[in-house]
């Protein structure tokens, strides 16, 4: 009960207040930061998301993984609990106005995800690949899109939740870390024999990063830990932490970008009209699937094609209409829309059948140029195939008659080999 009247009167609060957000804000509980630069909010290494609190003022650091301080920024009236990950980006709990928000982690920027206000607070927060699960007494289920999926009787003070890929976990007040199974909601059954104790009593929040779990302690007054541990609460790494009152942590990563794909393999000649098979391939350093998009150097392209897993190779085909040089070159992207530079171009000079002289026009100086070849020595057509107007794999005087008929007498066109 006395969390629900807290709830109440901090949403007065917030009400009569409105949160105000400022970044790298300097006091005496944290050290001058320096600005992140990473490009299109991208960061080029892992870092730790962390929320604090002191008094009315809510922080979230970004912390690099030794521990120092990358960024902070600061929100008047705000509690900010437990945080999540999804999608490699930062969800935050909002403790007593019963809010989740998605952060921006280059501007602190907060993007109001789950507003539900016939609650009282959110301390926890957890995300099962469809669903948030947020407690308050009953455990609340929302979609990604903040849409409530319902609730079920949850007698539990929780100060933090985690998903592991298969269970539900809560930091109870109890000083316990608790296992539930939600498979079959809206009902959900402890799993008792997972049950462990977190590695101190201050603990808050819980996040999981696929093979362990993550904590902060709140201690007032005191510089606590940040904690990586396993099943057993046995701590596998520690920080200390750049302010009191803590409450969670989690890890973003570093943007993976697939490598830029090798040039296309492919042909460096070819014939107008006809279609002609390139590839290519890459690796994404997390082994994510990865979509391919080819360049044709005409304006034209090929559109995202995929998925691939790390390192298949992908095939594409072209054909041109027009004679000229054109360069392919082709980029990859990552399932989380993370595209690599472009590759290296390969060229392919793209020739038209009875375009004897390579002028890029088939008109009577190819027929000139075709009989000078033939009866008075002179140079071949290059390449030699342009020559073979009627594809019959020879270039005799049977190619300048069918040129000849094509050009004045409306004969068929140049053959396609």
């Amino acid at each position: 009960m006395r969390g629900k009247i807290a709830g109440a009167f901090f949403c007065l609060l917030v009400t009569i207040f409105p949160p105000v957000m400022a970044a790298g804000v300097v006091n005496d509980i944290a050290s001058s930061p320096s600005t992140l630069t990473s490009p299109d909010s991208r960061f080029s290494e892992d870092v730790i998301v962390y929320t604090a609190h002191q008094d009315w003022l809510s922080r979230i650091y970004i912390l690099r993984m030794n521990g120092t301080v990358i960024d902070f920024f600061e929100y008047s009236f705000y509690f900010f609990a437990d945080l999540e990950v999804v999608n490699n980006e930062a969800y935050v709990a909002e403790a007593f106005a019963p809010r989740a928000y998605r952060v921006d982690l280059l501007t602190g920027a907060l993007d109001l995800v789950i507003d539900d206000w016939s609650l009282y607070y959110f301390y926890d927060l957890a995300f099962a690949g469809t669903y948030f699960y947020l407690n308050e007494w009953d455990l609340n289920r929302y979609d990604i899109d903040g849409n409530k999926d319902g609730m079920v009787s949850f007698d539990e003070a929780v100060h933090g939740g985690a998903w592991d890929g298969d269970y539900y976990w809560t930091l109870t007040d109890a000083n316990l870390i608790k296992c539930w199974n939600v498979s079959t909601w809206p009902s959900v059954t402890e799993v008792p024999e997972n049950a462990f104790a977190p590695p101190t009593s201050e603990c808050r929040g819980l996040w999981f990063d696929g093979q362990y779990f993550w904590t902060a302690e709140s201690i007032d007054g005191i510089l606590g830990h940040i904690y990586q541990f396993n099943h057993r609460g046995a701590v596998i790494n520690q920080w200390l932490e750049p302010a009191f009152r803590g409450w969670s942590a989690c890890v973003i990563r570093a943007t993976d970008f697939p490598a830029v794909p090798g040039a296309p393999s492919g042909p460096v000649t070819g014939e107008t009209g006809i279609g002609y098979e390139f590839s290519t391939n890459t690796t994404d350093p997390e082994e994510d699937s990865v979509f391919f998009w080819f360049d044709w150097g005409d304006g034209a392209n090929s559109g995202w094609l995929g998925p691939y897993a790390s390192g298949d190779t992908c095939t594409a085909s072209n054909s041109w209409s027009d004679p000229e040089t054109y360069s392919v070159k082709v980029k990859a992207k990552d399932v989380y829309d993370h595209e690599s530079d472009w590759s290296e171009a390969l060229s392919i000079t793209v020739y038209a059948r009875g375009d004897c002289n390579g002028d890029g026009i088939v008109n009577v100086g190819d027929v000139l140029y075709l009989i000078n070849y033939l009866y008075k020595d002179g140079s071949g057509p290059l390449p030699s195939w342009t020559g073979d107007v009627n594809c019959d794999r020879e270039i005799n005087l049977g190619d300048a008659v069918y040129l000849i008929n094509y050009l004045f007498k409306n004969g068929p066109p140049p053959c396609e080999q």
